[in-house]
């Protein structure tokens, strides 16, 4: 259990991390994990991607919350050659090298460099600072890849990694409507309240796929009654 904001009467939380594959607009849930206590981001990423890798499935890129933005986890996705795109929080109040580009106006695409706090590993990054129509306040996001750097500008690149971002928020409506198959109980074993998390987002999944093929059908049949010959 680790602590956080408070929701639904509790700021004590069992946490579980979660790879989502999306795929033609479907997002299909490929690697789940507990979280314990003292687990690092980096290590949590880690063992999402060897998941992934040991289904079967090719990894070429990887867009993170920014609660996986510490320093050893852009060294492990750089170690493993993966394009991404993570959102890069400020570190204290004070002015240092990861806040100084909150400073740069939207657009700026420049180079984040600091030393991780304990590894004391040296860790640089492409950043881009974006402001969004109406939030007020420019975001910093580190970035790699997404697109051949021989064929393609690195605004071009920055610009792909920012879209890439924008498309993890269909997995937010995903984990709400997982709560409707939520499985309630009192019993503090984490891997067995991981399997009720497994349940309700396969649940969830075999939903959307029987909804998609519902309205398929149902397109079709509309589609041969305006069609058929008066």
């Amino acid at each position: 259990m680790i602590g956080g904001p408070k929701k639904a009467g509790t700021s004590f939380f069992h946490a579980y991390a979660t790879c989502v594959l999306i795929h033609k607009r479907r997002q299909y849930t490929v690697g789940p994990m507990s979280v314990t206590k003292g687990a690092k981001p980096h290590q949590q990423v880690q063992t999402l991607l060897d998941q992934v890798v040991a289904r079967g499935l090719t990894v070429r890129g990887v867009v993170l919350d920014a609660g996986f933005d510490s320093g050893e986890t852009l060294l492990l996705l750089q170690q493993r050659n993966l394009n991404y795109t993570v959102p890069i929080r400020k570190k204290g109040k004070g002015t240092n090298r990861r806040n100084e580009c909150d400073t740069q106006p939207s657009g700026t695409i420049t180079t984040m460099e600091w030393v991780t706090e304990k590894t004391r590993q040296a860790v640089s990054t492409r950043v881009l600072v974006w402001e969004r129509t109406g939030e007020g306040a420019a975001r910093v996001y580190a970035f790699r890849g997404w697109g051949d750097a021989t064929a393609v500008s690195e605004a071009n690149r920055a610009r792909l990694g920012r879209r890439r971002y924008r498309e993890r928020f269909e997995i937010e409506t995903s984990y709400r409507q997982k709560n409707q198959a939520r499985g309630w109980t009192t019993r503090t074993d984490p891997e067995y309240r991981r399997l009720l998390e497994g349940v309700a987002l396969l649940l969830r999944q075999v939903w959307v796929a029987l909804r998609v093929c519902f309205e398929t059908a149902l397109d079709f049949e509309q589609q041969m009654v305006y069609s058929w010959p008066p």
